[in-house]
């Protein structure tokens, strides 16, 4: 987070806190466990970054790929697998199609995810959500992930805050990390200019709070470890040529 170019009070708003999705913890990975420990890292970021924290307790995607026989894959969740292999394909039909899709464009790709978040059964719970806080606080800056890479939660997130962004003051989306780092500068304004091509960059000095940027990427253990830090620093010098820097879009 960006405490030195956001104004406070920061409310931290968790859509998807019923999970299984834990790599880095050992140990049974039911859902009661893994959430409670989840959301006992957003209380950590939330204490250390002194913000506000609300959770939706909607289920993530990855839970609608291992629900029991009788319920159905989202449409977003099933093309996240077949385009970009997240989570990856259990079954060998499910990596063919996988190794076949790798040559469709990148442009028709998005396009494809873009329809299926539409479809995805928390769009219209997380519009009405995002709509009411500006109802709360109507002149609040919303800040969201682009949905850069394959991750169904954050592409939802990206396209429901993106239709209600005319309610908002002002509106930035940050590039999602780890994921935006495996994409390269062009494809990064590829993926930008096909979500919205209204957006224009900001570009934003972290050296001088780049450790405390991993130390609160850290709080989040059961996701992030050395290799993901890694990649977010490097993200960082290629963004900023060097120094390092954050990259925010804007209109």
């Amino acid at each position: 987070m960006l405490t030195s170019f956001f104004q406070r009070p920061y409310l931290v708003v968790c859509p998807f806190t019923q999970s299984t999705f834990a790599p880095y913890c050992t140990g049974d990975h039911d859902v009661a466990r893994i959430s409670h420990i989840r959301k006992e890292e957003d209380d950590a970021f939330a204490r250390t970054t002194g913000s506000y924290l609300t959770w939706w307790n909607l289920p993530t995607s990855a839970l609608s790929s291992e629900k029991k026989e009788g319920s159905e894959k989202s449409p977003l969740l099933m093309l996240s697998t077949l385009f970009f292999g997240w989570p990856p394909p259990k079954g060998g039909w499910e990596s063919c199609l996988h190794r076949i899709a790798t040559r469709v464009p990148l442009s028709f790709k998005y396009a494809s995810l873009r329809e299926g978040s539409r479809l995805d059964k928390n769009y219209a719970f997380l519009e009405a959500g995002i709509s009411y806080l500006n109802s709360m606080f109507p002149h609040a800056t919303l800040v969201a992930p682009l949905g850069i890479g394959s991750h169904p939660d954050h592409i939802t997130t990206s396209w429901a805050c993106r239709s209600v962004r005319h309610r908002f003051h002002r509106v930035y989306f940050y590039e999602d990390l780890p994921y935006a780092s495996e994409c390269g500068s062009g494809g990064i304004v590829r993926f930008v200019r096909s979500f919205d091509r209204h957006l224009r960059p900001v570009g934003i000095e972290v050296s001088a709070v780049m450790e405390e940027k991993v130390r609160n990427l850290l709080l989040y253990s059961t996701q992030v470890s050395s290799h993901e830090v890694l990649l977010v620093r490097g993200h960082a010098k290629r963004v900023g040529h060097g120094a390092s820097f954050e990259r925010l879009w804007t209109y």
